[in-house]
């Protein structure tokens, strides 16, 4: 003989309403959002320094940064030896890293309302010295990502590794938080 579960009338409607306010909760807690945006920023960061970045046309396609043109390599070897460099300067790597600070600007804002997390590039780079003493116009961190997507070194996608790892960390905070 089959068990049978009865409901008494509204319970089941109460039960579907407790179930989504938890999992709501659960999903909008302040600890994940961080959790999931400083894994992404730190890996948007380590993958643009080793000079990894994003097709054009699709998020998670991984790709090479586009070669540097002569002219630009020039123009980095003569910004490198009057400017302080970031760590892993290399003037004919295309990595964004004469000084670092354009990768350093990278952060997360997470939402307090919702699950929205917004990875921005917050600040101004102060220009660089040149060779008559004088420095160049300083240009917005978020302006300098774009013209270096639109020259085909996009940093700002989510590989495929990225993503599983940020699905483990959801299914493993609504594991805890629904338990």
């Amino acid at each position: 003989m089959a068990n049978e579960i009865k409901f008494k009338d509204g319970e089941l409607v109460k039960l579907e309403t407790q179930i989504k306010r938890r999992l709501e909760q659960a999903i909008n807690n302040s600890n994940l959002l961080t959790q999931v945006g400083e894994y992404l920023v730190k890996n948007i960061k380590g993958e643009a320094r080793l000079g990894k970045g994003y097709s054009d046309t699709k998020a998670t396609e991984q790709t090479r940064l586009k070669p540097l043109e002569k002219s630009t390599i020039k123009r980095r070897e003569e910004i490198g030896k009057i400017n302080p460099n970031g760590t892993l300067f290399n003037p004919k790597k295309s990595n964004l890293t004469i000084t670092g600070k354009t990768l350093e600007s990278i952060s997360f804002e997470a939402s307090n309302t919702k699950p929205l997390l917004t990875i921005t590039a917050d600040g101004d780079h102060p220009g660089y010295i040149q060779k008559n003493g004088k420095r160049t116009k300083s240009a917005p961190f978020r302006d300098i990502l774009k013209w270096q997507a639109e020259k085909g070194r996009n940093i700002f996608g989510i590989s495929t590794r990225m993503y599983g790892s940020v699905v483990k960390m959801i299914k493993a905070h609504l594991r805890r938080e629904l338990k």
